[in-house]
């Protein structure tokens, strides 16, 4: 950490410093604040104990400060994001203040004569990067106002600046700092205006205003006839001159302009907001039309700013903004240079001259042809003034009006706009205005059923199919949330491809599902094991050896089902012996077991005497067949046994032992493997194929598993297939919905709601259903009652509105009558109203507007061609 941290140091400091400067750099550029700083870079700093007087009593400091500073400035380049500090177009200043406070002898004697030097030096600027260009200065300074003071030069071996003592020593250190602003710039601009006094320089008269007595006699002011963009001149004899204001201008902004024809100076006050910034854009740009130079100054430069956009793009290369520092102002001097001297070179000047002239006779035709304007518009005015005829009545405009504007609040309810043709006369008589109004007070609230189309209440189902509805669309509604919180695995689709699929793989699950709880009521885990090799394909060889094996196991399962009905008894002696066997074949031909006399019967007729059928001897070819199959049935059994055990250690199936004799155990062990085969090899691999093809995230290790697992999975798909068959049964949601399709009104927005948020809503039970719908059913009906009225009040509204009444008739159709009694929407005096809204729509059109838009579009456009 600490390899780190003395790493770090220079960093922090770094940052810091960049932090510093930068916050320094806002608040110098915001000169308004209540205490402005300069950033100077100080050189020569000088140590000195210094005594200070003050109230008669002397006390000693420790004085330390540059002695030449020189203003700096600080700018951002916006690519690295790097702070440059740059000098300012400033002299050098030789700071003695304090050696003149603290009435050091001599001080102002060696100030002078420092600045002397500097000035004498100007060609070589002072720099701390080049010690020759203020070691003299400084060296003059130290030897001249204490005689026993020094110049020293500090190395970077040194680690701070000495300590102030009792005789001045001055080093060649350099240090940029802040300071708050002072006023010397003041007393230096004083300097320079003695010296140019002197010089014999003329004073313009607006500073001359300042410093002469005031006159006796008041000045007077006379008119200029000034035309511009706003103003066409006064009427008098005198000729017009051009205003070139190219913003919009009043009267005030004119006479500002007209007294400083004739003074020195004038002085605007005014709130902010007030468009002072706005006049003076004005006035510069008139001024620089006229070939005069104008200076701005402003004690911010956010009001220069502002003041500079307002100066028209065309002519703001004219303008140079000395803001926010040297560098930028003289970089905006020099772009405005440079764009002078590009114009001036291309000038020429025959051309120049007749471009002006005929600009001043495009101009004279434009204050002409707004004159017209101006007359015309007069005209207009007074046509407004002349005597109109209205029903038989000379009326004027103004009288109209004063009609108008009187009975304003009787009528102003009715808004739309009539003329006085016949077309738009009054369409109802009274009693026919009594049936309307009788029919909207029987209405009430419900006449906005007038513009909505009812759905038809006799059409509807029965209650109670809208209850098994409801019940039905719980059920899809359970079912979805737990397909939701994830309690039912999600299906791949509902198309009818993954819905068949999901149907097969049904099926196949209760296949297996019924094996594998066959194979469970062994109780024995072999069966599982078997199963879940045969999957693999290592086991591929033991597999088809126990195959061939299966057609087997039928043979000797159904061979099996004879020896039940008619059991054999034989020794094993007797089964074994291949002799007693040929005499039992022998037997089975003819019927008679001893027929050869040449044979020795003495041991195989002892083996003979054993055999029994059914505990009986044998008798006949009938018996003697028998126990033939029954031999023959051993035989296969012994070599089923053979081949069976051959693969059962591979396979971890039970060993098999003994011969027909135990073949109850062999056919059962046997016919469990053959499930297991084929619940592992054929149904397993169907299962996991289907499962992939019908569920998003098959659960293969329920596929697999036992028939509880297999039972987990059929239950996912008998909800999945049940939503189905539900959702089929919904078509009576679809037959509502259709029936409130294009219908309109509160009972058709509540049915609607009704469908959307109860109807399959599992928290509102079916008697909440009942009710709500047949309280819906009987709103329906007691409307559908009212349909007369709402007839009479559509036709009389289509008949208002038939005759220019558009909003009229809207009310009439649309605001039920008030508590009061009073009817709003269709007073009693509706047809003096009717008049008023007549007269008013008159008044309207006498005003001329179609010309006065033209003459407006008109004079923009000539106003646009003075202003360029």
């Amino acid at each position: 950490w600490t390899s780190w941290a003395e790493g770090e140091k220079p960093r922090r400091r770094t940052i810091e410093l960049y932090g510093n400067f930068f916050a320094l750099k806002h608040q110098m550029e915001a000169e308004e604040t209540a205490k402005p700083v300069e950033l100077v870079w100080g050189i020569g700093i000088a140590l000195w104990n210094l005594k200070y007087k003050e109230s008669n009593k002397e006390s000693n400091f420790d004085f330390s400060y540059p002695l030449l500073t020189q203003a700096v400035e600080i700018s951002l380049d916006e690519t690295s994001m790097s702070l440059e500090i740059r000098p300012r177009i400033m002299e050098t200043r030789v700071e003695f203040d304090a050696f003149i406070s603290c009435s050091i002898p001599g001080a102002a004697d060696v100030e002078k004569a420092a600045k002397e030097h500097i000035l004498k030096h100007s060609d070589a600027p002072i720099t701390p990067f080049d010690s020759s260009s203020y070691s003299d200065v400084l060296k003059l300074i130290a030897t001249n106002i204490d005689s026993k003071g020094s110049y020293q030069e500090v190395t970077s071996d040194q680690p701070s600046l000495p300590n102030a003592e009792n005789h001045l020593v001055i080093t060649d250190s350099w240090v940029i700092f802040s300071r708050p602003r002072n006023n010397h710039y003041f007393v230096e601009d004083l300097h320079r205006l003695i010296e140019k006094i002197q010089d014999g320089c003329e004073i313009p008269a607006g500073p001359l205003a300042l410093i002469s007595p005031p006159s006796d006699i008041p000045i007077e002011y006379t008119s200029i006839n000034f035309r511009g963009i706003s103003s066409r001149g006064n009427n008098s004899a005198d000729v017009p001159q051009e205003l070139y204001f190219p913003l919009p201008y009043n009267t005030e902004q004119i006479t500002i302009l007209q007294r400083l024809e004739k003074s020195a100076g004038v002085t605007v006050q005014g709130p902010p907001g007030t468009g002072k910034t706005h006049t003076i854009a004005n006035i510069i740009c008139h001024y620089l039309a006229t070939g005069k130079r104008v200076l701005v100054t402003s004690q911010g430069e956010s009001a220069l700013s502002e003041l500079q956009s307002k100066i028209p793009k065309e002519i703001q290369p004219l303008t140079v903004a000395l803001l926010t520092t040297d560098r930028e102002g003289t970089r905006q001097f020099q772009s405005s240079i440079e764009a002078i001297q590009h114009q001036v070179s291309q000038l020429n000047p025959y051309d120049i001259r007749n471009e002006i002239e005929t600009l001043k006779q495009a101009i004279n035709r434009a204050h002409s042809e707004l004159s017209q304007i101006d007359k015309r518009i007069d005209e207009i005015a007074i046509a407004q003034l002349s005597e109109i005829e209205v029903d038989g009545i000379l009326m004027r405009a103004q009288k109209m009006a004063t009609l108008v504007v009187s009975e304003q609040s009787q009528y102003e309810w009715f808004e739309d706009e009539l003329s006085l043709s016949v077309e738009n006369k009054p369409p109802l008589s009274e009693e026919e205005s009594g049936y309307l109004r009788e029919a909207r007070r029987i209405l009430g609230k419900d006449l906005i059923y007038v513009n909505s189309k009812l759905p038809p209440f006799d059409q509807f189902p029965p209650v109670e199919d809208v209850i098994e509805l409801h019940t039905v669309l719980c059920k899809i509604d359970h079912i979805d949330v737990q397909e939701k919180f994830g309690e039912l695995l999600s299906l791949k689709s509902l198309t009818s491809d993954t819905l068949e699929k999901a149907r097969c793989l049904l099926e196949n699950i209760d296949t297996a599902k019924l094996v594998a709880k066959t194979l469970e009521s062994t109780e024995e885990l072999w069966p599982f094991e078997l199963r879940a090799k045969c999957r693999q394909e290592s086991f591929k060889s033991e597999r088809e050896a126990l195959e061939a094996l299966f057609e087997e196991i039928e043979i000797i399962v159904s061979a099996r089902a004879a020896f039940l009905k008619r059991p054999v008894e034989i020794s094993e002696l007797a089964i074994n012996s291949t002799k007693t066997k040929v005499i039992i074949f022998k037997a089975a031909e003819t019927g008679k077991p001893f027929g050869l006399p040449f044979m020795n019967f003495g041991e195989k007729k002892e083996h003979l005497s054993t055999i029994k059928i059914a505990g009986l001897l044998p008798n006949g070819k009938d018996d003697w067949n028998h126990i033939k199959d029954y031999i023959q049935l051993h035989e296969k059994v012994i070599s089923f046994l053979v081949r069976w055990n051959q693969f059962a250690d591979l396979l971890n199936v039970p060993k098999l032992e003994g011969g027909v004799s135990a073949l109850r155990t062999i056919e059962s062990i046997s016919l469990s493997a053959k499930r297991a085969h084929t619940l592992g090899f054929e149904m397993d691999t169907t299962l996991v194929l289907l499962a992939a093809q019908v569920f998003e995230n098959p659960p293969i290790e329920n596929i697999l598993g036992g028939s509880k697992e297999l039972e987990i999975v059929r239950s996912h798909l008998m909800r999945h297939l049940t939503r189905i068959e539900l959702s089929r049964a919904t078509a009576l949601l679809s037959v509502l919905q259709d029936k409130l399709t294009g219908c309109s009104g509160p009972v058709s927005d509540s049915f609607r709601d009704f469908i959307e948020n109860e109807i399959g809503n599992d928290q509102v039970e079916s008697h909440k259903i009942r009710c709500s719908y047949l309280e819906l059913l009987n709103e329906m009906r007691r409307i559908s009652m009212l349909a007369q009225q709402l007839s009479t009040v559509k036709d009389f509204a289509n008949q208002f509105e038939t005759s220019g009444a558009v909003k009229f008739a809207t009310r009439i159709r649309s605001v039920p009558v008030e508590k009061s009694g009073e009817d709003s929407a269709f007073p009693i005096k509706w047809r003096d109203a009717w008049n008023w809204a007549r007269i008013k729509s008159y008044l309207a059109k006498i005003e001329a507007r179609t010309e006065l838009v033209e003459m407006a579009g008109r004079r923009t456009v000539l106003e646009k061609g003075l202003s360029r």
